[in-house]
């Protein structure tokens, strides 16, 4: 859980903003910021 909250406050996001969020939401940006990770190491961003 700490690499989703580390990833999105670097996008800007606020701690409080993420807490609100359910469990389902908060699993969706996980995997959102997986497949993020995946692609940046694809192209070398990584």
């Amino acid at each position: 859980m700490f690499l989703l909250y580390h990833h999105y406050i670097q996008k800007g996001w606020k701690i409080a903003e993420i807490d609100a969020l359910s469990y389902f939401e908060k699993e969706l940006l996980m995997a959102s910021m997986i497949e993020e990770r995946k692609r940046m190491i694809k192209v070398g961003l990584l």
